[in-house]
């Protein structure tokens, strides 16, 4: 049987733990719930101030998409406004705006693979990762990370557009958000896919192999840009984007 289009069910649910709500690393120890609820009332405060429409609490405090930097982002290629003003639906987004939501963002090396055939998972592959580089986050040596495309039943697997790819044995750009466990139980109840992963895991927003001193789309294997340019671009947006702190900045 050949590879068939992903369910319109399990779309829904990975537009739902898509990155508006994806799940935080583990947030800075507020000296009590007074103050980590002072702390968003300010962020939000700050959010609805400037004039931005999303949801300030769900989507910007979420993601910990520090808008002060609104003109610094702007200058590296990240304009909050425009997507604000855009609903993307198909295909993976871009770097910049992958760096904006990821909670992770490593070079590695692509370990090995694990199948899972089961009809009701959500998961079907599970790749082991060795981290030789990081832009974003704190990761550990080896992270794990998961796609829902891979076999499933009897088939050859399910694919959808814009599906991120990754290979055994690649060297590879990730832009990774935390399985977001909160938001499967949620849509279970809907009759939504069974949560396959484990603490910790991740799931991959973008992959952008690296060839030579090139990186390519994970998607048509074309060249994108050179390896230095990235590198560069995703050091000034960490650099901007400061996630580690979010937690500790005054608003």
């Amino acid at each position: 049987m050949k590879n068939r289009p992903l369910p319109v069910l399990l779309l829904g649910t990975l537009l739902a733990v898509g990155p508006a709500s994806a799940q935080l690393a583990p947030r800075a120890a507020f000296a009590s719930d007074e103050a980590a609820a002072r702390h968003k009332a300010a962020f939000v405060a700050v959010v609805n101030k400037a004039g931005f429409k999303r949801p300030a609490d769900g989507y910007y405090y979420k993601n910990r998409i520090d808008v002060t930097k609104e003109a610094a982002l702007r200058r590296v290629g990240i304009d909050l406004r425009a997507m604000e003003r855009s609903l993307r639906i198909d295909g993976a987004a871009p770097y910049e705006e992958s760096s904006l939501f990821a909670d992770l963002v490593v070079r590695g090396t692509v370990l090995s693979l694990v199948t899972d055939s089961s009809r009701g998972v959500c998961y079907h592959s599970r790749y082991q990762i060795r981290v030789t580089e990081t832009w974003q986050g704190r990761p550990a040596d080896t992270v794990t990370v998961r796609l829902v495309t891979g076999p499933i039943g009897e088939s050859l697997g399910i694919t959808y557009s814009g599906a991120p790819r990754i290979q055994v044995g690649e060297d590879v750009i990730l832009h990774l958000n935390y399985v977001d466990f909160a938001a499967y139980e949620e849509n279970r109840k809907f009759g939504g896919c069974a949560n396959n992963a484990a603490p910790g895991d991740f799931m991959v927003m973008l992959a952008s192999p690296v060839q030579g001193k090139g990186v390519l789309s994970g998607y048509d294997q074309r060249t994108v840009t050179s390896l230095a340019d990235l590198r560069r671009d995703l050091q000034r947006f960490a650099a901007i984007l400061d996630k580690e702190h979010f937690y500790q900045k005054e608003f």
